[in-house]
C-alpha cells in the first residue's frame, strides 16, 4: 500500500498531547477519565482505566501487565508516540458497554507498537510509521495496519468475518481462517496458522 496513513484514516494534522498532563492509574487501582489533551498513559500493573466516548490524546500510552484499558463508548484515542500493551493486559470495549472493535479507533504517530504475549486487543489501530509487534498467545480483534508487523503465534479476527477453526475428531482440525492462513494444529489445539509457501 503506497500510503497506509491515507487508507486508514489517520488525521492530519495529528493532535497534539500535553507533555504535562500525565495520567497514572495505581498499581490494582481503578480510574474513569473524561475525554480531554494529556501526556504520557500508565495503567500500571493490575490496573484498571475506562474512557468514555469522545477523543483522548496521550504522548505515550503504556498498559502494564495484566492491567485493562476500556472504552465506554465509540472513542478517539491519539498517541504521539509508542503504545505498549503488557503481557495479560486487556484493551478494548468494557464489559456490557455494546461498544465493538470498530467503535474504537486508536491512531498512532509513534514508531513502535507492541502487543504483549498472552493480551487481548480489541480495536480498530492506524499507526502508518510503527513496527507493530504480535507476540505470543495474544487474541485480537479488529483492525491493525502499521508500516510493519511482526508476529509469533497469536490469534487475529476481523469484526465482519465468522472463521472457525476447531476439532474435528481423531486429531484433525476443520473449519475456516481469513485469507492465506489455515486450519491446521497449534501447541494449544487447533488455530488458524500461516499457508506454508
Amino acid at each position: 500500500v503506497a500510503d497506509v496513513a491515507a487508507v486508514c484514516g489517520f488525521p492530519a494534522p495529528f493532535p497534539a498531547c500535553d507533555p504535562a498532563a500525565a495520567v497514572i492509574v495505581p498499581p490494582g487501582a481503578s480510574m474513569v477519565l473524561p475525554p480531554g489533551i494529556y501526556g504520557d498513559l500508565l495503567v500500571a500493573r493490575g490496573g484498571s482505566l475506562t474512557l468514555g466516548g469522545g477523543a483522548y490524546q496521550f504522548c505515550n500510552v503504556t498498559v502494564s501487565r495484566v492491567a485493562h484499558l476500556e472504552f465506554q463508548a465509540a472513542l478517539e484515542v491519539d498517541v504521539s508516540g509508542h503504545m505498549v500493551v503488557g503481557p495479560s493486559a486487556f484493551v478494548g470495549p468494557a464489559p456490557g458497554s455494546g461498544v465493538a472493535a470498530s467503535d474504537v479507533r486508536l491512531f498512532s504517530a509513534g514508531t513502535l507498537v507492541r502487543f504483549s504475549r498472552a493480551s487481548q486487543v480489541q480495536a480498530r489501530l492506524c499507526a502508518p510509521d510503527a513496527s507493530l509487534r504480535l507476540t505470543q498467545s495474544g487474541s485480537h480483534v479488529g483492525t491493525f495496519i502499521a508500516a510493519r508487523v511482526g508476529t509469533e503465534r497469536i490469534s487475529i479476527e476481523h469484526p465482519d468475518m465468522n472463521f472457525t477453526c476447531a476439532d474435528i475428531g481423531d486429531g484433525f482440525c476443520g473449519g475456516s481462517c481469513p485469507p492465506r492462513r489455515v486450519c491446521g494444529q497449534t501447541k494449544d489445539g487447533c488455530g488458524c496458522v500461516l499457508q506454508p509457501q
